[in-house]
């Protein structure tokens, strides 16, 4: 009884870390996309003025 309670705690343990994991590698992901997004389009921005200007 004690072995099963112990491989549920472990399981459960588990289970939640791999969630865990998954779901900060999405909240990293999108925040590296949402501040690459960003500094590409400063980037284009100032690129593009830089061409006017001269």
């Amino acid at each position: 009884m004690e072995k099963l309670t112990q491989q549920q705690t472990v399981a459960l343990a588990t289970t939640t870390t791999v969630a865990a994991v998954a779901i900060t590698m999405k909240l990293i992901g999108s925040t590296v996309v949402h501040v690459g997004a960003i500094i590409f389009g400063c980037l284009f921005a100032s690129s593009g003025m830089n061409q006017s200007v001269s």
